[in-house]
């Protein structure tokens, strides 16, 4: 398993710096010296960055880590976001603190990356397993097991009276979430969506927990497409606002258009499984397109793009992996494809968005160092879950996915965004051979 986690992040790494060398900021490597070029990144160049190794907890800055960015000028956060600053445990922005009482915990733990509307969560979980999660001495649920909007883990818990109060950094999320003013946006559920039809298949080999906590899953990838469209919609727009060539607008529309394939295909996953037409109705989009700047669009394009749709690609390739039935085989094929694509999409815009305003060197670099020194989030699967149906209907375990996400970041984010800082054209070794020499 992991050999060929290995092979699928050696193709991506080598295909995506191969895209990149001719967008370095720098031309050439004998151009810039690594005095030169530390100085302009903040970046350590004798750190290593081959591996990451992720601390076992949550702490969202680790000392150690291979990118060791020194802070800059720019902006610590150019979100007006209703948050609660917990610097400088967030040297890149905000923190978050939400306030939920045990159920709603226990729903957002059963339901990642948490975004069902706070007065919806609890709702229908009765008759379902215990948790199999560790608590604290306050008796709140580990935090690491606590994701934010961005599937982040959060990295302190507080009691207050009956609730836990949960603390979040939010970085790198999973795929290419809709987020305004610091929140992840995501559609509110109705029944008869026109997004989902309700199936009668009967699906054989199944006990209820099982098919109930796949349709579950299935639904909620199903949400979080969804959202991605929007998402990459205000990308456009970015892109226009910025005076982005054109192969960059029309790759960011057609990669729209795949998010609309993506929600559907989950969404009819989940209908199969539980025969519900439940789906994604109106999404709020208020405040998307305040505050368009260069800088924001650099932040979102590493933290949605080159973090957390690297992250998903991977992700969506060891479900793949795993996958034998043929709706799930089918539906992951496609995603797994497209979600590298747009993680292509997102480092050749940050190559593009650091030639054009290379004053904005610092505010990448800072982002990147912060990614690469998160713990990924400990994925829980319910209690009671038949393991090999789980995987058979495209699901992770959890250290499946925790070995994918730390592949990610080791094997690809961690090198590229070297390469891409420094403005080193790697083209002259690996990433010049080709995809086919690369597997």
């Amino acid at each position: 398993m992991l050999l060929r986690t290995m092979r699928n992040s050696t193709r991506f790494r080598t295909g995506l710096l191969a895209a990149l060398a001719p967008l370095l900021p720098l031309g050439c490597a004998d151009s810039v010296t690594a005095t030169d070029a530390s100085a302009d990144t903040g970046i350590d160049l004798g750190a290593p960055v081959d591996r990451v190794t992720p601390p076992d907890t949550g702490t969202p800055v680790d000392t150690g880590t291979p990118i060791d960015v020194i802070p800059s000028e720019d902006r610590p956060d150019v979100l007006d976001a209703p948050a609660v600053d917990v610097a400088p445990q967030c040297p890149t922005g905000r923190g978050k603190r939400q306030c939920m009482t045990r159920a709603q915990v226990e729903d957002r733990i059963r339901n990642p990356p948490g975004l069902r509307p706070p007065e919806d969560a609890g709702a229908g979980d009765a008759g379902l397993s215990p948790l199999d999660v560790p608590s604290e001495p306050n008796g709140c649920y580990s935090p690491r097991y606590v994701q934010s909007g961005c599937c982040n883990p959060a990295y302190a818990v507080e009691r207050e009276g009956d609730e836990c109060c949960y603390l979040w950094c939010d970085m790198a999320c999973c795929g290419r979430p809709m987020v305004v003013r610091g929140e992840a946006r995501a559609a509110t559920m109705v029944e008869a969506s026109a997004w989902s039809v309700a199936s009668e298949a009967e699906v054989a080999g199944l006990d209820a927990t099982t098919r109930a906590a796949l349709a579950r899953r299935w639904r909620d990838d199903g949400r979080m497409e969804h959202a991605s469209v929007a998402s990459f919609a205000r990308f456009t727009l970015e892109l226009m606002a910025l005076g982005a060539p054109p192969s960059l607008l029309a790759e960011a529309q057609q990669a729209a258009l795949s998010e609309v394939a993506h929600a559907r295909s989950c969404l009819a996953l989940a209908s199969r499984l539980d025969g519900s037409s439940e789906g994604p109705g109106p999404l709020d989009v208020g405040g998307a397109l305040d505050g368009i700047c260069a800088e924001k669009s650099l932040r979102d394009a590493i933290v949605e793009g080159c973090v957390g749709e690297t992250i998903a690609a991977l992700v969506a390739q060891a479900q793949l992996r795993g996958a034998t039935e043929p709706e799930a085989v089918s539906a992951l094929t496609r995603i797994a494809a497209d979600e590298e694509r747009h993680a292509h999409l997102a480092w050749r815009f940050v190559a593009w968005a650091l030639r054009e305003h290379p004053s904005l060197r610092g505010v990448a670099g800072r982002c990147f160092a912060d990614a690469l020194s998160r713990a990924p989030a400990s994925l829980v699967v319910e209690e009671g879950v038949d393991a090999r149906a789980w995987r058979a209907w495209g699901r992770l375990g959890a250290d499946e996915h925790s070995a994918a996400v730390r592949e990610a970041l080791s094997e690809v984010i961690a090198p590229c965004a070297k390469a891409l800082m420094l403005g080193e054209p790697v083209g002259r070794s690996a990433a010049g051979r080709s995809l086919s020499e690369a597997t």
